[in-house]
């Protein structure tokens, strides 16, 4: 596939990116499955997202300046129970 092919199949992708509808890239294999009639490797949709500048986003786990300890600590001292104040 040429790099002119590859840019229009994710030009048509870019505008459900940027809405932020969930883009993955089984989708974008699929696609390019079709087109080129046969199967392809993970490796090329990988290296394809690279050529054009796509990077993976994912949200991260946890907070890098979270305080493990009082996370836990606040887990076991928070009030379960719900009243209403009068």
């Amino acid at each position: 596939m040429t790099l002119e092919e590859e840019k229009a199949i994710l030009s048509s992708l870019e505008s459900d990116a940027l809405n932020g509808q969930v883009l993955i890239y089984n989708q974008v294999k699929k696609i390019v499955e079709e087109k080129l009639k046969r199967e392809v490797s993970d490796d090329y949709i990988w290296d394809m997202f690279k050529r054009h500048g796509w990077k993976k986003k994912v949200p991260r786990p946890s907070h890098p300046k979270a305080n493990r300890e009082e996370q836990e600590e606040n887990k076991k001292n928070f009030k379960r129970t719900w009243y209403p104040n009068h």
